[in-house]
């Protein structure tokens, strides 16, 4: 793999997982705003729930080596395979805690309300929608 291919894997790892916390909120019929992906991470936050925390944590570092291997390009550190390994490994980390977080989502349905909730309002507040 050339270059491109280790900063695409990087880019792609992110929205891998970022994807999947998309398809998680809409499972609780959360629908979040196109191009504000800061949203997800507040929303994981505020759900006071660990493996939401750890994923907004892995989705937050995961922007940051995407935001490295597409716009820094003198950044030759990012076309290193172990850079693109590191940021898969840590995108399967992200999924893995956001479905444990959808799991505990579906198997408490007073948490998935209160949760619902506490989005729709944090969304509101944000977004004025």
């Amino acid at each position: 793999m050339g270059p491109a291919g280790v900063r695409s894997a990087t880019s792609r790892a992110y929205y891998g997982a970022y994807h999947r916390a998309i398809e998680v909120f809409g499972r609780l019929q959360i629908v979040l705003p196109k191009n504000n992906h800061a949203i997800a991470r507040e929303c994981l936050l505020l759900s006071k729930n660990d493996h939401a925390s750890a994923a907004a944590k892995d989705l937050n570092d995961l922007q940051s080596r995407r935001i490295a291997a597409d716009y820094r390009l003198p950044d030759l550190s990012v076309e290193r395979i172990n850079f693109a390994e590191a940021s898969i490994t840590l995108a399967k980390k992200a999924v893995r805690h956001l479905q444990h977080f959808s799991d505990a989502c579906d198997q408490d349905e007073l948490l998935k309300q209160n949760l619902i909730s506490v989005f729709r309002s944090h969304l509101k507040m944000r977004t004025g929608r």
